[in-house]
């Protein structure tokens, strides 16, 4: 109940959290069969809850088990699906606790259900994939084997963000081609070990194809330079969600050239990209800003004004949960990971008690207009996030026009120069 309550406000929140949102492989989801999703893991909490939002599927999570502390919050989080998997820092008898969570998981797959497994077993804040656990296919394999059942499927799934601990950046989610267990499942009762590895090996094989990864953590700097460059940029703010495999793709393909490259030429570009980038941050100018070279228009001119003054008017009715969501974050989080889940997570939950209570305050006055802010109240939280991300570009445009006219033709041939570069190195340098 709690699980089907939450998804719709959820899903709301993540189209106003994220700038644009990228979703590819929707189709290839099996809708009715036992299936195992496994992706990689970079924040808390942002990746189930957003699988579970713009998935197909209901879906049961694996989660870290320290956070069941307390009866009351073990039976909020079963309510919301989660599975508690307890570590070896938990304690010996807490690691007990994990067959019966294991269990469980089968018992989801013997009725048809999904589950996500988190592969990499921990979160790491970082544009890398790390070395898979065998949990899925352990689950998997041992739900055919205990309930007979004719399949299982594992489907994985590339998560990427272009920031991840920042709001009002971009996500890019890519599902794999889901594959069936049932060829596995002879090996698995007969050597157990080797079969684990080889599906685990699979999961990894299509995790490599779609997590962005940059394989020297030295590379960080230089990786974020190109990134930006190769960036596929658009001004249209809607839709947020879209489906274009080439975002994803353009990021993926310019680190796996960045991996093979040879010391050379990474110190040739760091040195060619440098005094580019010094020159933004002097200017306070971003990249994309100069990809666009953004103009303002005799419309922009004249609707603005209008669009500040309701965008500001609007904003004020959502500033306490947003505010209250913010300081939190600041108070609390101190592991970069939690970031954008804390901010999240608070955010969207003070704006909903935000919402129910004065939805409840008004309707004791008259059940009419109750009734009638309960309905516009979200669609006016839609038009303040649009209307912000207007006002963004709006100033963005504002301050690029001012600059003067030889540097920002200096900018955007330095920038074009750059591309072509990268564009010309061939990876046979390696």
């Amino acid at each position: 109940m709690l699980y089907t309550l939450l998804r719709p406000v959820t899903r709301w929140a993540f189209l106003a959290f994220f700038r644009k949102i990228h979703l590819t492989g929707l189709d290839q989801i099996p809708r009715d069969t036992p299936l195992i999703f496994t992706a990689n893991h970079p924040t808390a909490f942002v990746e189930p809850c957003f699988l579970a939002c713009f998935g197909p599927r209901e879906l049961h999570f694996m989660a870290r088990g320290d956070v069941f502390m307390s009866p009351l919050v073990r039976w909020l989080l079963r309510q919301v699906h989660l599975i508690p998997i307890y570590r070896f820092h938990d304690g010996f008898s807490a690691l007990r606790q994990n067959e019966a969570s294991f269990s469980v998981a089968k018992r989801i797959l013997s009725k048809g259900g999904a589950i996500l497994i988190m592969a990499e077993g921990r979160m790491k804040h970082e544009k890398r994939l790390r070395p898979l656990q065998k949990g899925a296919a352990r689950i998997g394999l041992g739900a055919m084997d205990e309930y007979q059942l004719k399949d299982v499927m594992i489907q994985p799934v590339g998560i990427n963000y272009t920031y991840a601990e920042r709001s009002r950046k971009e996500i890019m989610v890519d599902f794999a081609e889901p594959f069936s267990l049932a060829p596995y499942l002879e090996g698995f009762q007969d050597q157990p070990n080797q079969t684990l590895s080889k599906v685990t090996d699979r999961i990894r094989v299509a995790l490599e194809k779609r997590v962005v990864h940059i394989d020297n953590p030295d590379d960080e700097v230089l990786a974020e330079w190109i990134l930006q460059l190769v960036r596929i940029r658009t001004r249209k703010i809607l839709p947020i969600v879209e489906h274009d495999p080439q975002v994803l793709h353009a990021e993926y393909e310019a680190m796996v050239k960045l991996n093979q490259l040879n010391v050379l030429t990474k110190e040739r570009l760091q040195e060619e990209f440098t005094p580019y980038f010094l020159q933004l941050e002097e200017n306070q100018i971003e990249d994309e800003v100069v990809a666009l070279s953004p103009r303002i228009t005799m419309v922009d001119q004249l609707v603005w004004m209008p669009i500040l003054f309701s965008h500001w008017l609007i904003y004020i009715c959502h500033w306490p949960p947003v505010q209250l969501g913010r300081w939190l974050t600041r108070r609390t989080v101190r592991i970069i990971e939690f970031q954008s889940s804390i901010l999240l997570g608070s955010i969207m939950m003070g704006w909903a008690f935000w919402w129910m209570g004065w939805s409840a305050v008004i309707s004791t006055v008259n059940w009419r207009y109750g009734l009638i802010f309960l309905i516009l109240f979200p669609i006016s939280a839609g038009w303040s996030v649009w209307s912000g991300e207007w006002l963004k570009r709006f100033r963005q445009a504002k301050q690029w026009q001012k600059l003067d006219a030889d540097l920002r033709q200096k900018l955007g041939s330095v920038r074009e120069v750059m591309v072509e570069l990268w564009r010309s190195i061939q990876i046979s340098q390696k």
